[in-house]
């Protein structure tokens, strides 16, 4: 019988967004470079490349509680995914859609950048302990103007 690796489960927790709570999972090593090869900005035109993103993220994500944003005046449901305003949004790219670009890319940028820090046992003797991941990855997904947004580092 072999080793059968598990998923690791992040909390991510934003500062400018108070009470958002993510729990995800990492990704494979083969996914996490196509979102790198993807180069994805966040005022991506290329619709493909970021529904593609979109796809991975909402793959990786075990919770969430998020609720439907504000709907215009005389709306009651929204016409992408039919749900009222305040109502939990399922996990799902439909979902992302109803939300701002500018609010969804610094959490996928946070989830991209906290699954790529490595945690590695002291005993062994990496020249940086792969800490230069993140930094590599986020120049590759572009850089975002306020790193604030970026996750605190804690897991479960």
């Amino acid at each position: 019988m072999g080793y059968k690796p598990t998923k690791k489960v992040y909390e991510l927790s934003f500062t400018d967004f108070p009470g958002l709570e993510i729990d995800a999972v990492s990704t494979s090593l083969g996914k996490l470079m196509r979102v790198g090869e993807l180069n994805v900005r966040i005022d991506e035109p290329d619709q493909e490349k970021r529904m593609e993103l979109f796809s991975i993220f909402t793959g990786c994500i075990a919770r969430w509680n998020m609720e439907h944003p504000a709907l215009p005046q005389g709306v009651d449901r929204c016409a992408n995914c039919n749900l009222v305003e305040d109502d939990p949004m399922p996990v799902n790219v439909t979902s992302l859609l109803c939300l701002d670009l500018d609010f969804i890319m610094p959490i996928i940028f946070g989830w991209v950048a906290t699954i790529s820090r490595v945690s590695v046992p002291k005993e062994l003797s990496l020249s940086d302990g792969g800490r230069s991941i993140p930094e590599e990855v986020m120049k590759l997904l572009g850089q975002h103007p306020n790193l604030s947004t970026l996750p605190a580092q804690s897991s479960s």
